[in-house]
């Protein structure tokens, strides 16, 4: 399963559409879930058409705000069970396990975040097995910022809600930060605002769960990637990148600024450093 705050699918030009499909077939997703789409729900079903998808639902934008859309792989069993702009209940049924998954877009603004965080408290006093999955718009360690100001607004008060709930912070991988304010040449500031918890249940049913960072491209957040089940043994496999992303302008800029570091050494242990 991901999850992409994606920050609008409605360019014509955009890299997003390739990006989704490529994050599809590189993990073998079974479940994929966008926030901040910025358009209605029918809309996003025909930028998406050429995925094999079985199903899906979600939340239309409001304007050019807001958006959510939820679509799946393989016969999961997946049905809404509550839905509002900021909180997405999916009920999962596989075999005689009923389990939940909650998608979650925290508010950018710090007074309305303790309502939903309150929301999502009554939800889950009637449920155990569940995983929480979002964009929470809040940092909660010191360790999960980087620039800008040292003081964290509401982070006392989300850490005093999680623990009051029991909700575990799910592990990750890959590099620590999930979002970026894009300002790589002057006050540059990066922060673990995409995050995944479950509850004590999820945690006994599903011990190996962990998060997967994806690199930020194509929107100030990263995508990140689900997975419950131990990792399986790996296999060193040749770097591969898709031609798609060598038009789009990130890429370009990522490996022009790096092709212009210097390491000191022999041609090839430069050229290896770069790489």
């Amino acid at each position: 399963m991901a999850l992409w705050n994606c920050r609008g699918l409605g360019q014509a030009d955009s890299s997003k559409i390739p990006y989704i499909s490529s994050l599809v077939r590189s993990y073998g997703l079974d479940m994929i879930c966008l926030l901040e789409t910025m358009l209605p729900v029918e809309n996003i079903v025909k930028k998406l058409a050429y995925l094999p998808f079985l199903g899906c639902c979600g939340i239309d934008a409001i304007g050019h705000s807001g958006g959510l859309f939820i679509c799946w792989f393989s016969p999961v069993g997946l049905g809404p069970v509550y839905s509002s702009p900021n909180v997405y209940l999916c009920k999962l049924v596989q075999g005689d396990e009923i389990k939940y998954v909650m998608f979650v877009y925290g508010s950018p603004h710090i007074a309305n975040r303790m309502e939903i965080w309150k929301s999502i408290s009554d939800i889950l006093e009637s449920l155990s097995n569940v995983i929480i999955i979002g964009d929470f718009n809040q940092v909660e360690y010191g360790s999960d910022k980087l620039g800008g100001n040292f003081f964290i607004p509401g982070q006392l008060e989300f850490m005093t809600w999680r623990m009051s709930i029991d909700l575990l912070d799910v592990p990750f991988t890959g590099l620590r930060f999930t979002w970026s304010n894009n300002r790589l040449d002057s006050d540059p500031i990066f922060e673990r605002l995409d995050r995944a918890y479950e509850s004590s249940t999820w945690f006994s049913n599903y011990p190996d769960s962990r998060v997967i960072h994806q690199p930020i491209l194509f929107s100030d957040h990263a995508a990140i990637i689900f997975d419950d089940t131990a990792p399986s043994d790996y296999t060193k496999r040749p770097y591969r990148i898709e031609n798609w992303c060598l038009s789009a302008p990130e890429v370009q800029n990522i490996i022009s600024s790096v092709f212009c570091l210097f390491f000191p050494g022999s041609p090839m242990f430069a050229l290896s450093r770069k790489l």
